[in-house]
């Protein structure tokens, strides 16, 4: 049986599985977005920090192992917006589904409060019960300090506490997006 051509899309299809090739899906904090509104260091370079930890600080990578977290959802998004050029169709939608799940998932991992624990002094610094704490201590005849680490030896700080390692502000945590990059 002869194979008759109604209707030629060849180059539509090639033209679009070229367009998603030269697509990348960035997700991170772009640098020209990440001021602060302190004015301080920006977000990126906080990132930076946490990921990789520095001198002081210990790593509490978040970008990686969250994107990591994701890579079911990413895939089935990437492998979704292929059949959409495959059909000729724009793609975009798809990519910018794999960069959501790829930052939801960043977020999540934030939000889990990364090990290792914040230091007493800076749950101390941190924690919206300071007060409390420091005429609890005075009461027990203990540090603040010594107050703090009890707390957190018995679980009564992290996340039910209000002190979450990467959250602060929240502007780090929010400073996480996704952009799709034509090469």
């Amino acid at each position: 049986m002869p194979v008759t051509v109604t209707k030629d899309r060849t180059a539509a299809i090639v033209s679009a599985i070229q367009e998603l090739a030269r697509t990348q899906v960035l997700v991170g904090i772009p640098e020209d977005t990440a001021a602060r509104k302190d004015g301080s260091v920006s977000n990126a370079q906080i990132g930076f920090w946490m990921e990789h930890g520095t001198q002081t600080v210990p790593a509490r990578p978040s970008l990686v192992p969250g994107v990591e977290a994701a890579r079911d959802k990413i895939t089935a998004a990437l492998q979704n917006a292929g059949k959409a050029a495959l059909d000729g169709k724009d793609p975009d939608r798809y990519l910018n589904a794999a960069g959501l799940a790829a930052r939801n998932s960043v977020v999540e991992r934030i939000n889990s409060n990364i090990p290792p624990p914040l230091s007493p002094a800076t749950v101390r610094a941190r924690s919206v019960g300071y007060g409390r704490r420091r005429r609890m201590s005075k009461k027990r005849g203990i540090s603040v300090a010594a107050l703090a680490r009890e707390e957190i030896a018995l679980g009564e700080h992290g996340a039910a506490g209000g002190v979450i390692a990467l959250i602060n502000s929240g502007q780090f945590r929010a400073a996480f997006t996704w952009v799709l990059k034509k090469i």
